[in-house]
């Protein structure tokens, strides 16, 4: 399900939405989450959780903007466990984006189940350049301040 470049893909976009401080952008955003979120009082998204994980993505990966063309990262803000107790499966908005052309594009926006994490979850498609660009952070260190 996830990564899925099929026209039929559940919650894709006609357009992708740019993420950078455009008003515009903020509003067909919050548009779209307004119709995927419509009979959902729990465990939704607002426009400024996209930031918010645009940047921590950017701060983990800590790679040039360059080598991160063509990834891919699935969100959802919203993993956890539930105890056995817990009877079904709650559902939580989900996204997909893509970095194209120095920005994160969102590509898809829909409910589905929670993913059963302990945390925060965001699945990356890493393009061989990013894996590159994240190897070469280790070729050399400094031990200092460890």
């Amino acid at each position: 399900m996830f990564f899925d470049d099929s026209d039929l893909a559940y919650g894709k976009l006609d357009k992708p939405v740019i993420l950078h401080d455009n008003e515009k952008n903020k509003d067909r955003l919050q548009a779209i989450l307004d119709d995927v979120q419509k009979r959902s009082r729990t465990r939704t998204v607002n426009v400024a959780d996209f930031y918010d994980a645009v940047k921590r993505i950017e701060e983990y990966l800590d790679i040039p903007k360059n080598a991160l063309d063509g990834v891919r990262a699935h969100v959802d803000i919203h993993a956890q466990t539930f105890p056995n107790a817990y009877h079904g499966t709650p559902e939580s908005t989900q996204f997909e984006m893509i970095f194209e052309k120095r920005y994160w594009r969102v590509t898809r926006v829909w409910r589905a189940e929670v993913i059963q994490s302990f945390s925060r979850d965001v699945t990356m498609k890493l393009t061989d350049a990013a894996r590159d660009a994240i190897a070469a952070r280790f070729d050399h260190f400094s031990l200092l301040g460890l």
